[in-house]
């Protein structure tokens, strides 16, 4: 099938080559069957096909007829046209036709008939349409890359599915957005939205269908995404309450922001707790809220709570989650496990040891409440100590039974820390006990062969409280040794061998641990028994006797024989060996175990073969000597001896003996002929190469070279078959011989010279050398022997330097020079030497003394002429020529010289050659490099060709722009007073690249007759719960940002004001305080303001402190500056005058009065750096002294003689019985409950109730003062001070009585 590529293209010619065949029509093209593709969009008379034909030889005259029921297409010219529309967009896809040719010609009988189809292929001649002419969407300002915003869809009318799928969608404009190819709509990655700047989108989507190539079309429809914001809650630095918090208390406010203000905002709690509640945006406190919600000490109770809250403006939604701390309070006490402890300890408990862990609690949560720390009281004069919980023993003390058998004192326990400090007192009681203790001996000992049953050592102990029967015992396993009443004894099973010291198994002392014990203490010791060594072994020789052969040239001090000798005994002075060899007449001595040839003694066969003599060793001393004996044989052996080379011999030969020559022969003999008479020879060092040695005799084996090498070494060894002997060094000598002539190093030599060389100098130096080993065959001299027969050059016979003697005459010289050995007869030989003179003048010009600036140098006689170069003048060329001299360049242009030119630096908004152009295509500025920069959009003309001035560069701007670029709004209040109608309360607001009048600060403009009518003044909406302090804060401003009334006039720089004024008084505690900003005035920054919190004297406190520090602070915060506060002004009171007098407690409740005045007769103080309200007790004091010391002092008198007295007769009883009754309490002892009869005692509950409230230990137990204020008080009360020590324990109860908990009396 032949196939026609498609659309608009004209179709290919089909050409057919003919084969003419005689006498048959034929139709060569189209073939018969085949289908023509045409395009839709095919235009009428365009041809489709071009018809051919063969005859016979015929190639024209062809009729052609075409069928087609259709219409659609003829014949014309040979071809086939369109001649009706072919558009199959609205009909089915694809369309054929099938047309039938007719072929004839005039010159044939034949009518050939021929069927075609022709397909009309589609076109993409349709557009996409979309579903809407503009498509909204709305998102939410955090809206992320992934969600679909919404969906664009469009459809295509082409009949194909190539033409009528949508192929992409595209968005131009906008690359916050992107669409995916189904037309879903989305945010582009890494794009966030911000309201404020952007609140809206409109941007355009193109949908391109899927037509091939250039014949794609596409659609754009506009599209607009509208910004929504959502609400965003602020979170709280932190959030506190204490754990005794009540119900219905404001925990904190919670803050959200939405900048669409779409809707009221809703706050709730979502994750769910009884304890709180959310009411109009405050975090509360529930009404079910007791004593025990919050309480952090009990163990379900966390120490924060996490809550979660929820904010809604109906559409959108927000959700924070943030902790509440819950404080804990130091409501508790520490506890023992129990009142009081009785323990015993040894005596001999160490420094630190622990002799009692006290197991102390603390119920309160936090480590600032519930660590504790423990004590004995200084008074308490014991060995002991607290460490931690532990009552140790003090450092550099000791337990001593002797001196003290019993300790008793108290521990304190405190919690907390400061004033919140809570204690409870434990007593102890502490019996010391003695044990049994070992006295250890200085030495024992015993002999190696003690016996059985025999007494050792007798075991000794004391025990000083004798408290039991001291029973020893043998703590180490040992059968060797029993333990029997008290006496340490060998066992009955002990024999010689026991306790044998010697080595291998033996030691020499024992470690033996024993025990004593009294029945409950015991002691233990440990001490080493010393074994005493005998001398009972002699020495042992390795063997009886020993047989050795000796070479007969072992030297003095050679070891011949090295003899194992042993001695089993263990000790030094038993088991040391000395040997010695009783005969004197033998050449051999002992050292240690070596027998050694003696000094100045030589063995030598031929006098003696053989010697033998005992070896006797000695162990012990004095009479407790052991020693054994062995014989030792010695054979004497003799080794080859040389008979010539037995010292260093030296023989000469001269280098030119012929190889082969002998050279020496070596001679040796053996006088034991051991083991066998016959010798054999071999070199064992030679330092060259060049002789051969065969059995004993030394011949060349090549060329001697005296020349390279003069003399040779040879070392010969000989050897028996036993003992190998080296001789002597054989150095022979090469005497040399003139065999060489001299070399020249070059083979000939040449020299060029000026022909006014001075004469005597050097002209060239020829070197020659002789290979002669030694003078004088190779020292040379220097002679010229032809060439020179005007004597016109000199040589050195010694040097071979050549030098010029007297003035040349030739222009050539050929010499011969000749170089001679000092050999008889010598040795020479000759080389050719080349001196040529040069015939020119000397040149003064090679010195180059023009220097570079010269284009040539001619030499003239003892002088030179400079030519020089281009723009340079000057003997030497080395003036450059000025070009500027005479020349102008225009507009103030600055001529600057060259080398050979000279060029201009123009002036602003010129340039060119000569500064005659003036800047064009935006540029200016010297020589106009650089260009303009302006904001196209903000031009006077922005199709000018210059925009900007061509000599500054400031752009031709309109008129409400300035600045080099056009970046500065033109301020147009300033630049014109009477833009506005300041008669009607109108005030000019600048804005960029314009200005509007508006109301003046104070005024609106009324809907209807849009006249500025004043504003109803605006309050401070508070409730009950709330108070309102007025304030007054006067700021200097810089010289840059200086305040004018008409300047406040303008609503946005009031506001802008405002909002820094508000910032600067929001700082600091309390945190939900409200602010509102009644007036700003001008000069300085006069502030006048409402500050609205919560009444209660918390936040009042809270806010007196901040507005003491702003006071005092003088520099301010204000917006992004640092201003001088110069007065701040609470309630009608100004501050500033004392922010510098009086301590700063004095001047914080100065601040404190003002903002909340204290009732009558309460007084401001300051605690912990807060202010507050107490009760003013200071004329009290002089009664209250009166009483406290006046009434108790005679009573103190009474009660302490009782006391003592008491005390004496108590001491006189059983102690141990006073101990189990009372508990050994030292204050129970002091301060019997008997001896207070007629002293009224008050009910323990009563006690209770001063001195403890439903939260702990009061601080107050006399007076109730305000607040619950510490003051200093008598803690001796009515009681006086009578059997009072300085600590008071716990015991005290047994009085009905409490520990009082406050402040030391001054």
């Amino acid at each position: 099938m032949e196939s026609f590529p498609s659309c608009h293209r004209l179709i290919l010619l089909l050409i057919i080559c003919s084969t003419l065949v005689t006498g048959e029509l034929e139709l060569s093209s189209p073939s018969n069957g085949s289908v023509i593709e045409i395009c839709e969009t095919t235009e009428i008379k365009e041809v489709i096909a071009n018809l051919s034909a063969s005859f016979d030889a015929w190639t024209t005259g062809f009729v052609f007829n075409l069928t087609d029921t259709m219409n659609k297409f003829t014949t014309e010219n040979d071809t086939i046209i369109v001649v009706s529309d072919l558009d199959v967009d609205v009909e089915t896809p694809g369309t054929s036709y099938v047309l039938v040719i007719e072929l004839s010609h005039p010159n044939s009988p034949q009518t050939v008939s021929t069927t075609i189809t022709i397909s009309v292929e589609d076109d993409n001649d349709n557009a996409p349409e979309f579903g809407s002419h503009n498509y909204t969407f709305n998102i939410s300002e955090k809206s992320t890359a992934s969600p679909v915003i919404g969906t664009i869809s469009a459809t295509d009318k082409d009949s194909t599915s190539q033409n009528n799928m949508i192929a992409n969608y595209t968005v131009i404009g906008a690359a916050e957005f992107k669409i995916s190819s189904e037309g879903e709509l989305s945010v582009s990655s890494g794009t966030t939205f911000d309201y404020t700047t952007t609140p809206n989108y409109t941007f355009i989507v193109m949908a391109t269908d899927g037509g091939l190539d250039d014949m794609e079309m596409s659609t754009n429809v506009s599209v607009t995404v509208n910004i929504e914001t959502e609400p965003e809650f602020q979170t709280p630095t932190q959030v506190k309450i204490m754990e005794d918090i009540d119900s219905g208390v404001n925990v904190s406010r919670l803050m959200a922001t939405d900048e669409d203000k779409s809707g009221d905002l809703v706050f709730a709690l979502v994750k769910e707790d009884y304890r709180f509640v959310v009411e109009d945006g405050v975090l509360k406190t529930s009404t079910s809220v007791n004593s025990s919600s919050f309480d952090v000490d009990l163990a379900d109770v966390l120490d924060s709570v996490d809550l979660s809250f929820n904010v809604t403006d109906g559409k959108y939604s927000d959700e924070l989650t943030f902790s509440v701390k819950i404080q804990d309070l130091n409501d508790n006490l520490p506890e023992f496990s129990e009142p009081s402890y009785n323990i015993t300890v040894y005596e001999k408990a160490s420094t630190d040891d622990t002799v009692l862990t006290l197991s102390i609690t603390d119920k309160d949560r936090t480590s600032a409440f519930n660590n504790i720390s423990t004590s004995i009281p200084d008074t308490a004069d014991v060995p002991f100590k607290m460490v931690n919980f532990d009552v140790v023993v003090k450092s550099g003390e000791s337990l001593n039974y002797t001196e003290k058998t019993n300790y008793t004192f108290n521990v304190v326990a405190t919690s907390g820390s400061g004033t919140s400090r809570n204690s409870a007192t434990a007593a102890i009681s502490v019996t010391v006990e003695s044990g049994p203790e070992f006295q250890a001996p200085a030495l024992v000992e015993i002999m190696e062969n003690i016996g059985p049953g025999k007494n050792v050592y007798t075991l000794m102990a004391t025990d000083k409280d004798r408290s039991g029967d001291l029973v020893f015992a043998l703590v180490t396993e040992d059968h060797r040794f029993v333990v029997e009443d008290g006496v340490l004894k060998t066992s009955t099973s002990v024999n010689s061998s026991t306790f044998d010291a010697d080595p291998p198994v033996g030691t020499d002392s024992l470690k033996l641990s024993f025990n004593v014990t009294d029945g409950k203490y015991s002691d233990e010791l440990t001490f080493d028994v010393e074994i005493q060594d005998v001398n009972d072994n002699s020495p042992e020789f390795s063997e009886p006797s020993y047989n050795i052969t000796v070479y007969e040239k072992a030297s003095t001090g050679d070891t011949v024989l090295t003899l194992s000798i042993t001695d089993k005994d263990r000790t030094s002075a038993f088991n040391n060996i000395f040997n010695d060899i009783p005969d004197t007449d033998v050449p051999f001595k002992m050292v240690n175990f070596d027998v050694e040839v003696k000094s100045g003694e030589s063995l030598n066969y031929t006098e003696k073969t053989n010697y033998t003599f005992d070896v006797v060793a000695t162990s012990g001393s004095g009479t407790s000597r052991n020693s054994a004996t062995a014989t030792v044989s010695v054979a004497i052996e003799s080794g080859p001896r040389f008979s010539k080379l037995y010292v260093n011999t030296t023989v000469d030969i001269s280098e030119n003996v012929t190889v082969g020559t002998s050279v020496f022969m070596v001679e040796a003999r053996d006088p034991d002929n051991l083991p066998s008479p016959n010798l054999n020879y071999t070199v064992v060092e030679h330092s060259s190469d060049v002789f051969t040695f065969d059995g004993n005799t030394l011949t060349i084996g090549e060329t001697l070279d005296a020349d390279t090498v003069q003399s040779h070494t040879v070392v010969f060894s000989v050897s028996d078959g036993k003992y190998t002997t080296n001789s002597s060094t054989l150095t022979i000598n090469v005497v040399d011989v003139n065999d060489n002539s001299p070399e020249f190093q070059n083979d000939t030599y040449s020299k060029l010279i000026n022909e006014n060389h001075l004469i005597d100098t050097e002209i060239l130096t020829v070197m020659a050398a002789d290979n002669d080993a030694t003078a004088p065959f190779n020292t040379i001299g220097y002679s010229i022997t032809a060439g020179d027969d005007q004597e016109v050059f000199a040589i050195s016979a010694l040097t071979g330097e050549i030098t010029l003697h007297d003035k040349p005459l030739l222009s050539t010289y050929t010499l011969i020079v000749t170089a001679t050995d000092g050999g008889q007869p010598p040795n020479s030989a000759n080389v050719t030497v080349t001196v040529t003179v040069s015939d020119d003048v000397v040149d003064e010009c090679v010195s180059s003394p023009c220097g570079e600036n010269a284009q040539a140098c001619n030499p003239l006689l003892n002088d030179f002429k400079c030519v020089c170069k281009h723009g340079w003048t000057g003997q030497l060329c080395q003036t450059n020529i000025d070009e500027c001299d005479g020349k102008v360049c225009g507009n103030g242009g600055d001529c600057v010289d060259g080398i050979a030119m000279h060029t201009c630096n123009c002036s602003h908004g010129w340039q060119g050659e000569n500064c005659t152009d003036a800047c064009g295509g935006n540029k200016y500025g010297r020589n106009c490099e650089h260009t303009c920069s302006c904001n196209s959009s903000r031009l006077l003309d922005p199709e000018a060709i210059q925009t900007c001035s061509i000599s500054t560069g400031h752009c031709h701007c309109v008129s409400n722009w300035m600045g080099m670029d056009c970046s500065v709004d033109v301020d147009e209040c300033t630049s014109s007073a009477s833009l506005c109608d300041s008669t009607k309360q109108e005030v000019c607001e600048n804005s960029i690249g314009n200005y509007s009048c508006v109301c003046e600060r104070g005024y609106s403009r009324t809907v209807d007759t849009a006249v500025c009518t004043k504003d109803t003044p605006s309050t401070l909406e508070t409730n009950s719960n709330q108070y309102v302090v007025n304030i007054s804060v006067e700021i200097s401003p810089t010289a840059s940002q200086g305040c004018t009334v008409n300047q406040l006039k303008i609503p946005s720089i009031y506001e802008e004001v405002a909002m820094k004024a508000k910032q600067m008084l929001s700082r600091g505690a309390p945190t939900g305080k409200q602010i509102n900003i009644r007036d700003i005035r001008c000069g300085s920054y006069i502030i006048d303001a409402q500050i609205a919190i919560n009444n209660n004297n918390a936040e009042k406190a809270s806010l007196s402190v901040e507005l003491q520090k702003l006071g005092e602070g003088r520099d301010v915060t204000f917006g992004d500056e640092t201003l001088q506060l110069d007065e701040i002004t609470i309630d009608e009171r100004n501050l500033t005058q004392t922010s510098t007098s009086g301590t700063y407690n004095e001047r914080l409740c100065a601040v404190f009065t003002t903002v909340s005045p204290c009732p009558s007769g309460q007084i401001c103080s300051v605690e912990n750096e807060s202010p507050r309200c107490r009760d003013d007790i200071k004329d009290n004091l002089p009664l209250i002294l009166g009483l406290g010391l006046g009434v108790p002092l005679p009573l103190l008198c009474v009660v302490t003689v009782l006391a003592v007295v008491v005390y004496s007769r108590s001491r006189k009883g059983d102690s141990r019985h006073s101990g189990a009754k009372q508990g050994n309490l030292p204050w129970q002892e002091s301060f019997p409950v008997s001896n207070f009869t007629g002293i009224p005692r008050a009910p323990s509950s009563r006690m209770d109730s001063r001195n403890e409230s439903s939260v702990g230990p009061r601080k107050l137990p006399r007076y109730e003062i305000g607040q619950q204020e510490e003051i200093s008080y008598n803690p001796l009360g009515s009681y006086g001070n009578a059997g009072f020590s300085k600590t008071m324990p716990a015991s005290m109860d047994s009085y009905d009585m409490k520990p009082l908990h406050m402040k030391p009396f001054h």
